[in-house]
């Protein structure tokens, strides 16, 4: 009976799979048989990202998935050896489906509002990263949600519309809150395992009322970027004053000894900052400019571009590229990025930042993904040389935001696919 039961489900699915494919879009716009089959799939294909960026994908669901089942049918018929023709009229069909899914959004949208709204906050603080699972679970809600409204039903949105939003908007605000003061939080909780709200209630108080003074920020407007980032640096170098302070209480010092101590100490620097100042800007720019000599020298032109950006060094790794949507490192990489290795180990460097960029051709949650992949993976190859530690090597993933060519071509998107190091150079040995 079991088997039989399994039998007319999976019979169901594959039937409505079966509709879902058959269904014909309306006002297909015919693509003429002389067209570059390839251009008009990657054309398509940016539509659809620029289409979810825009939450298509949660407004108008149903329309655009067939869109996107559509696209990928006529890759598939690509690959199979098909004719234009009859790839080039999938095409069409997904585009008709993804006009049809714009056209359905504009009823649903105003239905949604609130939702949308809350969702793109959620989605710029990095809530599908840090949060993935409750911000799918949202998602899918959202989509349930946009696709009654999409056949005129709108009881859902009146019912579930305002709870969804401000799930939405919980996330937006637990992923700023880790962005920018989740460092301070963690520190005030190593110190508190470590008795220094005891030791060092002094410093403990302000560390605490520095890091509410964020929240209270981040509480009031989570996309005040600007002041929260500042509220959060500062509440995460009180965090680790604190831990350095309490350190010192523990080797028989009181708090008020380590802070007038601390307090002399930077009056001190202080008088002496006017001085150096100067001096120390003119030694990490030379620093800079003969380290990127230096490894000029050690790098051809095609593999390389080596310049000097303020006082670091920028290293445009040109023979480090990466297939779309991938970040996995290949032979003619690996060769490459072992002699940079080598070439950062002979200049010496304190501190390399490894930086991921995309091309536009997706999502920006897909692009920020994928570009922090491709840093991590320059970074954990660079790490296990040996040449540099751990400790001295980073990795962000910056999207798509700082192209360096032109992403309507496939020469130009390949150049956007990128690598760039930033070398701050070790001023000992550079001067040396």
């Amino acid at each position: 009976m079991f088997s039989t039961l399994k039998g007319r489900i999976l019979l169901c699915v594959s039937l409505s799979l079966l509709a879902a494919c058959a269904a014909k879009p309306p006002n297909v716009q015919t693509i003429p048989s002389t067209a570059d089959v390839s251009q008009e799939l990657e054309a398509t294909q940016r539509l659809l990202n620029e289409a979810q960026s825009n939450n298509l994908d949660v407004l108008s669901p149903k329309s655009y998935q067939r869109a996107q089942v559509k696209l990928n049918d006529a890759r598939e018929l690509l690959v199979r050896g098909k004719g234009s023709e009859e790839i080039l009229e999938g095409v069409a069909e997904s585009r008709a489906w993804l006009a049809e899914a714009n056209s359905k959004a504009e009823v649903t949208r105003p239905a949604v509002k609130n939702v949308v709204d809350a969702r793109s906050g959620a989605m710029k603080a990095n809530a599908p990263v840090l949060f993935s699972k409750e911000f799918s679970k949202l998602d899918d809600e959202a989509r349930e949600i946009a696709a009654s409204a999409e056949k005129g039903d709108m009881s859902k949105a009146t019912k579930k519309g305002d709870r969804v939003a401000k799930d939405y908007r919980d996330l937006e605000v637990q992923s700023v809150t880790k962005n920018f003061v989740g460092e301070a939080q963690e520190n005030l909780k190593l110190a508190k395992k470590a008795d220094a709200d005891k030791n060092a209630p002094k410093t403990y108080g302000v560390t605490e009322s520095k890091i509410n003074y964020a929240l209270s920020l981040i509480q009031e407007n989570p996309r005040n970027t600007a002041a929260i980032s500042r509220a959060g640096a500062d509440a995460v170098d009180q965090s680790k004053f604190l831990l350095a302070v309490n350190q010192k209480t523990k080797e028989g010092n009181t708090e008020d000894l380590v802070l007038q101590s601390e307090k002399q100490r930077r009056v001190i620097s202080g008088l002496a900052v006017g001085m150096a100042g100067a001096e120390a800007e003119l030694a990490q720019k030379e620093a800079a400019l003969k380290t990127a000599e230096e490894l000029r020298e050690q790098l051809k032109p095609n593999e390389a571009e080596v310049y000097v950006e303020g006082n670091a060094v920028k290293v445009r790794l040109k023979g480090v590229q990466f297939g779309s949507n991938q970040a996995t490192i290949n032979k003619k990489s690996a060769s490459l990025l072992e002699k940079v290795d080598k070439a950062l180990g002979t200049v010496g460097v304190s501190k390399v930042t490894v930086e991921g960029h995309t091309d536009s051709s997706g999502s920006s949650q897909a692009n920020q993904e994928i570009s922090l992949k491709r840093a991590q993976s320059v970074q954990d190859y660079l790490v296990s040389q040996g040449q540099l530690g751990q400790a001295q090597v980073s990795a962000v993933g910056k999207g798509s935001e700082n192209p360096v060519s032109d992403n309507k071509t496939q020469k130009g998107r390949a150049e956007n696919r990128r690598i760039d190091l930033i070398v701050q150079p070790d001023i000992e040995k550079a001067v040396e």
